[in-house]
């Protein structure tokens, strides 16, 4: 029960204060506030999905002696884990004046990883500018 209430409350602060700094007045007036709160609605649905697979395998496993969902709140506590690691990444850069773009790598053409790609100056990279640098 302390293993719950403490990882509970870990998750439940993370996604409180990461809410205030993607939705802060300052947040919406950056350019990068759509890729921030994209990333922290894609992090809370992974652990929301998650969670509601967990519990819905404790009342099946209780009732039929079934039931591996348990599997998948894994899978999707690690997605929304990176997910937020990446939101926490993002607001540093967007802080540091980076242009922040969310990238998916592909399998089978399904987006399966994100990852962010930086650029310095707004995403120009045609080679025209000194401060062009990209960072990924």
């Amino acid at each position: 029960a302390v293993f719950f209430f403490m990882y509970g409350t870990v998750v439940v602060y993370l996604l409180v204060e990461s809410w205030r700094r993607a939705f802060s007045s300052a947040a919406s007036a950056s350019p990068n506030a759509s890729v921030l709160r994209k990333l922290w609605f894609y992090g809370i649905s992974a652990y929301g999905a998650g969670f509601v697979l967990w519990v819905a395998d404790h009342v099946v496993c209780a009732q039929l002696g079934v039931g591996h969902l348990h599997m998948l709140w894994h899978g999707l506590a690690c997605m929304g884990t990176l997910i937020f690691v990446l939101l926490l990444l993002g607001l540093t850069a967007d802080a540091d004046g980076f242009q922040v773009q969310l990238r998916w790598l592909r399998c089978l053409l399904l987006p399966t990883m994100p990852f962010l790609e930086l650029s310095k100056d707004g995403g120009n990279t045609n080679g025209h500018s000194d401060s062009s640098k990209k960072v990924s």
